[in-house]
């Protein structure tokens, strides 16, 4: 389908080389606009041990589950994920260094779904930093503190739920000329870089007010197809997008939080 509307497709990484030119495969590519999507990645915990954690991937490709799982982070993955292995008879642990889980969605309904996990058996630390993976025969055991209180926790399984960081460290933006943080590529208001006005960047490897989210990507990547072809015409819309957690029970979304409306003194109703 993509030979016959004469796209061009490669399947190896790429590296910049200059503005508007890329290496893939020993071939350089020029074009006079270059689009980055590369979306995100696993994040580094950076403790000794991490190599003997999985991702999330890693989790769905599992041909059995263990009788115990440890997952770091408190955010969408750890708790939907573990709702699944609770349900299917494992025992979990979500461990969360913040003091609050899922801090993007109003706090009383976290406290909710907090409460609602509880009841079913998983374990949720929170204010918990995490120093070190140890590996002892067959399982692991997490250790670090919880309120300066040294705790160790085992399980067979340690999944690496701590977040996604922008997959763009090794493209070599420099030699592009593209400004770049810990956040993602740098853009304007038409997801533009705002030092190389060849690249636009979408999703989850730009730095923008958006979440992380599939409908965020999907509508920043029409904006960005409509600004090339177009010339700078339009730009992304945030206020609105929605956000579900697949747990049970679920929480969702969409606009700003009771905190926010506060924030910004507008009439409101808890």
């Amino acid at each position: 389908g993509y030979k016959k509307s004469g796209i061009t497709t490669f399947h190896s990484p790429a590296k910049f080389i200059s503005a508007n030119q890329l290496v893939v495969d020993n071939e350089t590519i020029e074009a006079g606009k270059i689009v980055i999507a590369s979306g995100a990645k696993t994040k580094n915990l950076q403790i000794p041990g991490e190599e003997y954690t999985i991702n999330s991937t890693d989790f769905l490709n599992l041909k059995e589950l263990s009788q115990s799982l440890i997952f770091l982070g408190g955010g969408y993955i750890a708790f939907e994920f573990a709702h699944i292995a609770a349900r299917s008879g494992s025992k979990v642990t979500i461990i969360h260094r913040g003091y609050s889980p899922l801090e993007n969605f109003d706090q009383d309904i976290v406290k909710r779904l907090v409460m609602a996990t509880g009841e079913l058996g998983i374990e949720v630390l929170l204010e918990t930093e995490v120093a070190e993976i140890q590996k002892e025969h067959e399982q692991y055991t997490v250790v670090g503190n919880k309120n300066g209180e040294p705790i160790k926790v085992k399980a067979q399984i340690v999944i690496n739920s701590a977040g996604r960081a922008p997959a763009i460290f090794d493209l070599d933006l420099d030699a592009a000329n593209i400004n770049y943080g810990k956040k993602g590529i740098i853009v304007n208001e038409y997801l533009q870089s705002v030092s190389n006005p060849n690249i636009y960047a979408a999703g989850d490897c730009a730095d923008t007010k958006g979440f992380p989210l599939t409908p965020v990507a999907v509508m920043e990547g029409h904006i960005v197809s409509s600004n090339i072809i177009k010339g700078n015409n339009k730009q992304p819309d945030y206020n609105a997008i929605p956000t579900v957690v697949f747990t049970l029970p679920s929480i969702a979304s969409v606009g700003i939080t009771e905190k926010e409306a506060q924030e910004q003194n507008f009439r409101h109703k808890s």
